[in-house]
């Protein structure tokens, strides 16, 4: 039996193997409940990934083994999935969640347990300081809302700005926060931002209140059922406002609860992953994720791909292979060849990459632009 550059006895001890020489990846994602399109799509990329991985021989003589729950988007399930994870099934990392509440959770059970944690789409800006144990691979609420304030001026130079966001809701309340905070800093008029509360009677209630101070275009950072819902509104009321979203909008779902209700040009979104770029550098991820699974690959399964890809990275180039010397592998990323793009991880275990704006083309999102000059 090929052993891996540990001695046996050690690599159990950090449970690295389970006598099939296995490095064993926990991965906690939504894949029921409210969020869990997300869940399903990230599972997607993380899959292929090592099924790409342990098709070219695994890592240091070790194959790949994921140990995959549902947490069903909730954040106290998120904590006792995760320490099932680490100290029952002895995982080396995890990776997930996706949402930034559930990553929060996750992180907290992490870092006590000194586990790695990759976060690939919790873009909530305080999680990875939770701990040194904490990373991610997706850009920032923060980031992303820079972004948006500047399509918003220098490219559809809109002039009277209206924001709905969810009250409650770190993200929602995060990304219309920052947004709201660059376009002061740039001359953006604001005429109407108000959070809503409860279901989506009272988020279109809120629109509607918007619409009424006349705005030409509306940011709403929410998440894709109610961006559906909102895109649905609008439609029946004989609006043509244009529409602003964050990563959350980023659901094939979109498409199928919205169907011709999406205007084509009329919508755009921040995300972290263009089909158009991954091509143009050569990727075969695209054709891989096609061939495998019958649809092209979004944003979140993007990420899920790419979390993985940096993982093995890191496990690649670890000296030492436990939870520790992955830790400071993880930490030391840098210009990771990604299909998101190039990967490097700052002294904050954050993200150092690009934002891409998409547009809403005929049942897809295509590359509009991208901004990295913040």
């Amino acid at each position: 039996m090929k052993i891996c550059i540990l001695a046996l006895s050690i690599m159990i001890q950090f449970g690295l193997v389970r006598g099939d020489d296995e490095i064993r990846i926990g991965v906690v994602l939504p894949l029921t409940g409210h969020t869990s399109n997300f869940g399903t799509e990230a599972l997607k990329g993380i899959n292929l990934a090592i099924e790409n991985a342990n098709a070219a021989g695994g890592v240091k003589n070790c194959r790949l083994k994921l140990i995959v729950k549902d947490n069903a988007g909730d954040p106290a399930t998120t904590s006792v999935v995760v320490s099932e994870m680490i100290y029952e099934q002895q995982a080396l990392a995890i990776i997930g969640p996706v949402i930034s509440t559930n990553s929060a959770a996750a992180a907290a059970v992490a870092q006590q347990a000194e586990t790695p944690l990759i976060l690939p789409t919790a873009t909530d800006p305080y999680i990875t300081e939770i701990g040194e144990y904490i990373c991610r691979i997706c850009i920032t609420d923060p980031l992303q809302s820079k972004a948006l304030a500047e399509f918003t001026r220098k490219y559809l130079k809109s002039d009277r700005i209206a924001v709905v966001y969810e009250k409650g809701s770190r993200y929602s309340e995060n990304l219309a926060q920052f947004y709201l905070m660059r376009l002061e800093d740039m001359g953006g008029k604001v005429i109407f931002a108000e959070g809503f509360a409860g279901d989506a009677k009272n988020l279109l209630e809120q629109v509607d209140e918007a619409l009424r101070q006349k705005p030409d275009l509306l940011f709403a950072p929410v998440y894709y059922p109610e961006a559906a819902a909102i895109i649905n509104h609008l439609a029946e009321s004989g609006s043509s406002i244009t529409m602003l979203g964050g990563d959350g909008w980023e659901s094939p779902e979109l498409f199928r609860l919205s169907g011709s209700n999406i205007k084509p040009g009329n919508v755009f979104i921040s995300s972290h992953f263009s089909l158009q770029y991954s091509r143009e550098t050569g990727s075969s991820f695209a054709s891989d994720f096609q061939r495998s699974y019958g649809d092209l690959p979004n944003a979140v399964s993007a990420l899920g791909y790419d979390a993985v890809g940096v993982l093995l990275d890191a496990l690649r180039r670890a000296t030492v292979l436990d939870k520790n010397g992955l830790q400071q592998a993880l930490v030391s990323t840098t210009d990771f060849n990604g299909v998101t793009g190039k990967i490097s991880i700052n002294e904050k275990r954050d993200v150092v990459k690009g934002v891409y704006i998409l547009k809403a083309l005929e049942g897809r999102f295509a590359l509009e632009t991208n901004i990295s000059n913040f």
